[in-house]
This record gives C-alpha cells, structure tokens and sequence, in this order.
C-alpha cells in the first residue's frame, strides 16, 4: 500500500497497459500527482487496484473519482478485484486468459471461461467491450491482432444492433482461433 509506483510498461498485476491509461486522458501520474488520489482521500488503496480505476475510467476523471468512491465504500479496500466487481466489467486477466487459447486454437479451452463471465451476469457487450480494450495491447503478431480486432468490431456492431446472444461471443472465439490457427500454419 502506499503511493502509486505503476509501471508504465506493463502491468503484470491487474493485466492493464500503462501506455492505453496515459493516451486516454488521465494516467498513473496524473491519478498520484493532483491530489485526486485515494491516499489524499484516506482510502486504502493497492497499486493493481488504482490500476484497474485506470482501466474502467477509460479517461473519464469523473469514473475514475466515482469508481475509487463506490469501491472504497463497498469493500474497504481499492484493489484490482474489488474495482471490477463494483463495475460490473469482466476482469482483464479474465479475458486474457480467453484470448491466450484462442491464439493457440484451442476453443475448447476458452469456452467454458466466456461461459463463466455470462453466468455470473455479465452481458455480451460487458464482455465485447472489454474485450476489444483487452486485444489492443495483448501481446501477440500485429497482423493477426488487427484480423482479431476487425472480427471484434463487427461482432460488437451485431450485439449493438441488438443480436446479443452468447451464440455472437461463441462465433467470435470460434473466428478467432481459427485465424490463429491459419496464421501459424502460413508462419510455420
């Protein structure tokens, strides 16, 4: 506990990306230099859980204050968990965990985790949404991170359209190991 020391390459805690925080508006030192901090506030607070305010805030300093509020009255605690349980948005380790099998090919192996996230009430678009943000900084080949990202797009416009079964997540986990799987073949 203590001041923010977010490192701004990688946040192997929470799964967040510094360089997505600090291109969206508000970052890490913006959160720990403007006396808008949980310290200053005299919340109790752990680096993942400022993180992940960095995370669902996407640049919104009004989500980020209220996120940091609501967590803190909830739980006692700002960490990475409590964050997104107060949310409602799927934990990105969560969805890097599917996108790990994905690129692999092994659908099987992703199902019963999506399967998961929308039983315990998540919505499609919860999960869409998140997920785009997720695949931006995943590290993978760049050529098939942008068929991913296209394939989420339109997945994302049928669920905004209001096509929102769990049946459009399925098809796009399924597109999606089957575009790793033909990018390895083409590599290898």
């Amino acid at each position: 506990m203590g001041s923010s020391g977010i490192n701004a390459e990688y946040m192997g805690s929470s799964g967040i990306n510094a360089e997505y925080m600090g291109s969206s508006g508000i970052n890490a030192e913006y959160m720990g230099s403007s006396g808008i901090n949980a310290e200053y506030m005299g919340q109790e607070y752990d680096d993942s859980g400022l993180e992940a305010i960095l995370f669902v805030a996407d640049g919104d300093m009004r989500i980020a204050l209220n996120s940091m509020q609501s967590t803190f009255a909830g739980f006692g605690l700002i960490n990475s968990e409590n964050v997104f349980k107060v949310c409602d948005q799927p934990h990105p380790k969560t969805l890097q965990h599917i996108l790990e099998k994905c690129k692999t090919g092994h659908i099987h192996e992703a199902l019963p985790t999506l399967t998961g996230l929308l039983k315990q009430g998540y919505s499609t678009i919860d999960f869409i949404s998140t997920l785009f943000r997720v695949v931006k900084f995943f590290k993978m080949d760049e050529k098939l991170k942008l068929q991913w990202i296209k394939m989420i797009a339109f997945a994302h416009m049928r669920i905004a359209e209001g096509v929102n079964s769990s049946l459009q997540l399925t098809g796009l986990l399924g597109k999606m190991c089957t575009a790793a799987t033909q990018s390895g073949a083409r590599a290898g």
